[in-house]
């Protein structure tokens, strides 16, 4: 008997393969395969019918950066994986450092003492908007490597700031170059991950950013201490300009267009036949109405796209929350527990122990739960067997389940913890249960905007990032008055039930009606 769920799938797949798609979805058809996409093609020979159609070679091409050796593909998945982590620990590396930040510079509001933090973060809602789209235009690697390069001189001119303008204005453009890697790190995971594969390759780009916000403040609390505030800034300064130069050395493209068209211009040089072109170049043959296109798409998706505008609030949401903890965190840490300064940047490493539970539960579990629901839906479908997998975002959801549940549980007990001034362990505790809740969540719903716009995977998560980083950015603006009027415990409850009211119905709306809303947007393009 066929179980209700499996059905639904199965029926689901007969639902979407009956809209009419455009190719900017790359949704691929049963028995006609994009090649492109590495799918296997109905063509003869594994041909295209065009002559003069540049695309792989075969399913197995090696210059198919899915078809790469895993080593390469680990390689790249760590560079970018590192940037990342180098940007997010800037976000949050001043933290313990505030009071001395407000002294040097004479910052008397708290709200402007949280800007300087906050900035950051408003330079990430605002970077996406172009760099994502720029990297599927130019490729991913050029795009990166350059905003980086952006990121470490506007970090050199926080460390010089000599007043508060100074130095929000420099954390602000810093964070529109550090946004690249957080990104199109994800359409670079896309790019070279299997979807069967991209649940551990998933499990280390979320974990290492984001122990970046964990161990920015531990850092930054000894470099303050010891040194000053302003080299909390230099260090991260010569720490990104090493990765720059390492990816100099190793970081390769990725982006399957930019490849096709490098191997069509190398394929014209060596025979002459200046009619060579990719699918991509046909589409857009002309400069300016391709740079229209390319940099209005996250915006686009983001207006245009239901499934896009859900998980854009999911992520603003769970984003917010985040950074409410930790530009929080500190002070409960020296204030009411009197701590020095380097003493309360340890306890971000309950953080950092949240995050790596999160990450490396959800990795595994998320390639095993697809996997199993994928030879179900073979099982209920016959007409799937044979054919190559078959890519339905929402097969990442049910794990979502717990990582939502996690969230308010972790919070409600770092609060109450915190106001009751229990053992420093039970506070620690709390916030290592909200931490892995949120990895959990994070994690889900980057496989699901992956494994739902292949080929814009980075468009598509710039769009989700806006409503994100402005959440991160507004939140921590009104957490101190928060807990002033709340205290730990009651300001923590009402964060919870936020959490509660947007987070755990999420699941069960991209279970039961993910699938339709996505087909909705289906006929526009992007």
């Amino acid at each position: 008997m066929t179980n209700k769920k499996e059905l639904q799938f199965s029926e689901g797949l007969g639902f979407l393969s009956e809209i009419k798609v455009e190719e900017s979805i790359e949704k691929p058809e049963y028995g006609k395969v994009d090649v492109e996409k590495g799918w296997k093609t109905t063509t003869v020979n594994n041909k295209p019918e065009d002559p003069n159609l540049v695309t792989w070679d075969n399913a197995a091409d090696p210059m198919n950066p899915k078809n790469w050796p895993m080593k390469d593909k680990w390689i790249v998945t760590l560079i970018i994986s590192l940037f990342l982590l180098a940007t997010l620990m800037s976000s949050t590396i001043i933290s313990p450092a505030l009071p001395d930040i407000a002294k040097s510079l004479d910052i008397t509001s708290d709200v402007e003492i949280q800007t300087t933090i906050s900035a950051f973060v408003l330079g990430y809602a605002f970077g996406p908007l172009f760099l994502a789209p720029l990297s599927e235009m130019y490729g991913r690697v050029i795009v990166v490597q350059w905003s980086n390069v952006w990121f470490v001189i506007w970090s050199i001119v926080s460390g010089f700031a000599a007043t508060k303008t100074q130095l929000i204005t420099a954390r602000l453009m810093a964070g529109i170059g550090g946004s690249a890697a957080l990104t199109i790190g994800g359409g670079i995971v896309g790019d070279v991950w299997k979807p069967e594969q991209r649940g551990r390759s998933l499990a280390l780009y979320n974990l290492i950013p984001l122990l970046g916000p964990a161990f920015g403040p531990l850092m930054g609390g000894y470099i303050a201490q010891r040194a000053s505030w302003r080299w909390s800034f230099f260090t991260l300064a010569i720490f990104e300009t090493v990765l720059i130069i390492l990816s100099f050395a190793t970081f390769k493209e990725t982006y399957g267009p930019t490849v096709l068209k490098r191997k069509a211009k190398a394929l014209r040089k060596a025979t002459g036949n200046f009619n060579l072109y990719t699918k991509h170049k046909k589409e857009n043959p002309a400069l300016l109405p391709k740079l229209k296109t390319t940099l209005s798409r996250p915006t686009k998706l983001l207006f245009t796209h239901p499934i896009i505008q859900i998980l854009a609030i999911y992520g603003a949401y769970s984003f917010g929350l985040l950074y409410i903890v930790h530009t929080t965190f500190p002070k409960l840490w020296t204030e009411r527990y009197h701590e020095s300064v380097s003493q309360s940047g340890l306890n971000f490493i309950s953080i950092a122990i949240g995050f790596t539970i999160g990450a490396q539960v959800a990795g595994p579990i998320t390639d095993r739960i697809w996997q199993h629901l994928r030879k179900k839906a073979a099982i209920s479908n016959p007409t799937l067997n044979g054919l190559e997998p078959v890519i339905i975002p929402e097969y990442r959801v049910p794990l979502m389940v717990p990582g939502a549940l996690l969230v308010p549980v972790g919070l409600l007990i770092y609060g109450w913890c915190a106001q009751s001034h229990t053992h420093w362990i039970g506070p620690n505790i709390g916030i290592a249960i909200f931490s892995a809740g949120t990895t959990v969540g994070t994690h889900c719903q980057t496989a699901y905007v992956i494994d739902a716009y292949p080929d814009h995977t980075a468009s598509a998560l710039a769009a989700i990032a806006v409503m994100k980083d402005f959440a991160g950015f507004g939140f921590p603006l009104f957490a101190p008055q928060m807990y002033k009027a709340l205290d730990y415990g009651w300001g923590n409850t009402l964060i919870a039930g936020v959490a509660i009211l947007l987070g755990v119905p999420m699941p069960w709306v991209l279970w039961n009606y993910g699938a339709r809303i996505r087909a909705k947007s289906g006929a526009i393009r992007v």
